[in-house]
């Protein structure tokens, strides 16, 4: 899966378009959503730097997401439900994200 459909995929169930997605902005919900997208691609297979470009971010931008959402994931059940969803819409990100 590329880094473009992960990201539709994850506006979409998010709730958030592109725009914001690609965006600055800091509310939580559009942040979220990027850190999650940008967990699924990194888990794919691309490096923080690929991730981090196509989002026009630092690569340890990418770093930190991957490592909130991973203890989201184990701590904050409202995240993990929400993981869940995607991953049972999509279950090749769920195959990738077990090896992340």
């Amino acid at each position: 899966m590329t880094i473009g459909t992960i990201k539709k995929v994850v506006a979409g169930y998010l709730g958030v378009n592109l725009y914001q997605l690609n965006s600055r902005s800091r509310l939580k919900r559009i942040a979220l959503a990027r850190q999650i997208a940008m967990f699924y691609s990194y888990c794919v297979g691309n490096t923080h730097m690929e991730v981090g470009k196509r989002f026009k971010r630092d690569h340890t931008n990418v770093t930190h997401a991957v490592r909130k959402i991973k203890e989201w994931r184990e701590c904050d059940p409202e995240i993990r439900a929400m993981l869940e969803g995607i991953e049972d819409e999509y279950p090749v990100l769920k195959k990738e994200a077990v090896v992340c």
